[in-house]
């Protein structure tokens, strides 16, 4: 279920966070009106990368996050699209979401120029004293405490490439074990089967979205 809490529109002033140093912003609810808004507009709803969390009947949550790259918003719609499906209803599992680089997004780039790339700045980072990267790992020891199933990081595919994914191992720690291409689909959603399929993972087990 959405909530409603209202968020102060900024009009055409400058988003108030300073790019070399973002302060992450934690919400328990999730605005209706940022629904319809685009990616390049949210730096007049939010002041800087945001971390949202949706109730569910579950108890372990999914992590989604998107918009590390300011100009692949694919995500973002993605969650807008399953979120409006779900105005009046709860959410099978919770729901973490952090909507990354709203700066760049605004100017639908990957990164500004002063940036650093956050999908660069994950904990393993050689340069793990970054600004950037001091954000990051706030991000995975927020999720971390929630004991997340599993967790989604969306990209738009920038290249003539066909539709892939990087599936990472279950065990400890992490390893990437693979690319899926397209015909290989099936491979996730045999990950994802208790939910179905990304996006299914917040619906009912066999819904179709």
């Amino acid at each position: 279920m959405i909530g409603t809490t209202r968020l102060v529109r900024m009009g055409n002033q400058p988003p108030a966070v300073v790019s070399e140093s973002p302060r992450l912003h934690c919400f328990d609810r999730f605005p209706e009106e940022l629904l319809e808004v685009p990616a390049t507009e949210l730096w007049r709803y939010l002041r800087g990368p945001s971390l949202f969390r949706l109730p569910g009947r579950q108890a372990e949550p999914l992590f989604v996050s998107v918009l590390l790259h300011g100009n692949e918003d694919t995500g973002w719609r993605a969650i807008q699209a399953v979120l409006r499906q779900h105005r009046t209803r709860t959410l099978h599992r919770p729901l973490l979401l952090f909507v990354g680089n709203i700066e760049a997004a605004k100017a639908h780039v990957r990164t500004l120029p002063q940036q650093e790339d956050y999908n660069r700045a994950w904990p393993g980072t050689p340069r793990s004293d970054s600004p950037v990267a001091r954000l990051m790992r706030s991000v995975v020891e927020i999720v971390g405490r929630e004991g997340p199933f599993a967790s989604i990081d969306v990209h738009n595919n920038t290249g003539h490439n066909p539709h892939y994914a990087c599936v990472s191992s279950l065990d400890d720690p992490i390893r990437i074990t693979g690319f899926v291409p397209r015909d290989g689909i099936q491979i996730l959603a045999q990950l994802f089967r208790r939910d179905r399929f990304l996006a299914l993972a917040l619906d009912e087990p066999g819904a179709v979205l």
